[in-house]
């Protein structure tokens, strides 16, 4: 318990507008959570952090992948990594600019079968019509091989406020579908 206290008060320090880059960075070295990550993953909510603070949060993100982004915040305790979502979403919602691009495609049968699976969950049946479409256009473009191209377009913290909306098992399985899109992707990129 006192684990999560310390790092819901370090994530906490992230919505303080008057929290210094190094205050938060203390934080983040106090918290117990914290230290449970591998030292990469200590190193990237640390860089995060500071290039929120450079105002260069996007950048940092297309540098070093979205899906390790993705990766670290699926570590970290459920209150902690909504928190740190919500951070993310509006930090990047002030920076976030738009991008396009394509690679190739899949098959119409398994787009057919993703997007046939997404809509029979009951989870995805909660969502609103906006949502929904969101999270089908997401699913055609990573079955098309362009996902990396739609997330810039819509921007990463739309792909955050989705996946953070969803049931901790829905939640799970669309990171694991995204970040095995996007590393399919990056193969192909070479």
């Amino acid at each position: 318990m006192k684990s999560l206290l310390c790092l819901f008060v370090f994530l906490a320090s992230l919505y303080v507008s008057s929290a210094s880059l190094i205050d938060a960075l203390n934080a983040a070295h106090n918290s117990p959570a914290f230290k449970n990550l591998t030292h990469p993953e200590q190193l990237l909510i640390i860089e995060l952090l500071a290039e929120t603070e450079a105002g260069e949060l996007k950048q940092y993100i297309d540098s070093v992948g979205f899906h390790n982004v993705l990766a670290v915040i699926d570590k970290l305790p459920q209150a902690e990594a909504h928190l740190l979502t919500n951070y993310l979403i509006n930090e990047l919602a002030k920076e976030e600019n738009q991008g396009s691009g394509a690679l190739g495609k899949r098959s119409i049968r398994s787009l057919v079968e993703v997007l046939n699976t997404a809509k029979a969950d009951p989870a995805f049946q909660q969502l609103s019509q906006a949502n929904q479409t969101l999270i089908i256009q997401m699913l055609t473009a990573a079955e098309n091989n362009t996902l990396t191209a739609h997330i810039d377009q819509i921007g990463y913290s739309t792909v955050l406020r989705i996946i953070d909306m969803l049931p901790v098992k829905e939640k799970h399985l669309l990171e694991q579908y995204i970040f095995q899109h996007l590393r399919a992707e990056m193969h192909l990129l070479g």
